[in-house]
């Protein structure tokens, strides 16, 4: 099972195991200092420098963004903090739901659209589409179609996010990098930056790796626990829950045992990806 197959479900177990498990305010990656060590404690710290560095990137005089995937909010906060007015997009309900509660009722120059960008009709034009670590969940083609749509002329596209270096197709759901700048080009988007930040993003890929690996025997001893403890009654309850809900166990054994443990492996992340950050100008209006 691919891992974006369940994208939305996804999105939910991974906001309620890093946003309210272990207390993060940002669910993409930060940037560390090189040689700082590692510490749960300095995670937020470093997504913080994350977002100033990506908003860094955007043309001077700002006013209006897509924020495309904005996850739970971080992004969105510090630009509308600046003055800048945003459209965020996500096809999350979970997502949606955080904004509704703790981001709209505070912040009147946020508004939130739950859409798969693909399929985003509306008619207006933004000075920058933003898209943090949320380019790799629509396809490469519609989606910088969508961008030369959406982007007014001497806009920016602001990228940051996981690319595979070469052809192989090891976490072949990411874009190749080269692919993804050609492509750009194509569709009227001039490269302006591009900046390789995979060394200072691995600190939050091996303290992500730290915590993953430690579920699955943790998982194991609890059910033999309960295996032991209540026969019967696990029997039952382990064949009504496999029964009635196989796509939701198949989700997190995906995320929590599979997939996501493989993602967030150090070796193969150095080995087949490149962390960027990529900034592209619209030139010719459409």
């Amino acid at each position: 099972m691919k891992y974006s197959k369940y994208r939305h479900e996804g999105d939910s177990l991974e906001l309620n195991l890093f946003v309210k498990g272990i207390g993060l305010k940002s669910l993409h990656l930060g940037l560390w200092p090189k040689g700082q060590p590692l510490a749960f404690d300095d995670v937020s710290e470093a997504q913080k420098k994350f977002t100033i560095k990506l908003i860094s990137m955007f043309p001077k005089d700002v006013e209006t963004v897509l924020d495309v995937g904005a996850g739970i909010g971080d992004n969105a906060i510090y630009m509308a903090e600046k003055g800048m007015k945003i459209t965020c997009i996500s096809p999350s309900p979970s997502q949606e739901k955080h904004f509704v509660e703790n981001i709209l009722p505070e912040y009147e120059n946020v508004n939130f659209i739950r859409n798969k960008y693909e399929n985003l009709d509306i008619n207006e034009k933004f000075d920058v589409v933003l898209m943090s670590e949320s380019c790799t969940y629509f396809p490469m083609k519609k989606g910088l179609e969508q961008t030369n749509r959406y982007l007014k002329k001497g806009g920016y596209l602001v990228v940051g996010d996981t690319f595979r270096k070469d052809n192989r197709t090891t976490f072949k759901n990411l874009h190749r990098l080269e692919s993804y700048i050609e492509t750009a080009e194509k569709n009227g988007l001039i490269q302006m930056e591009n900046i390789d930040v995979t060394d200072q993003v691995i600190q939050t890929i091996e303290l992500i790796y730290n915590v993953l690996k430690y579920i699955p025997p943790i998982t194991e001893v609890i059910l033999d626990f309960y295996k032991r403890m209540f026969r019967r009654k696990y029997w039952i309850i382990s064949k009504l829950v496999s029964t009635f809900f196989p796509q939701e166990l198949n989700i997190a054994k995906d995320i929590l045992f599979d997939a996501g443990l493989r993602r967030a492996d150090p070796e193969l992340f150095l080995e087949y990806i490149t962390y960027r950050f990529l900034a592209f100008k619209k030139e010719i209006d459409s």
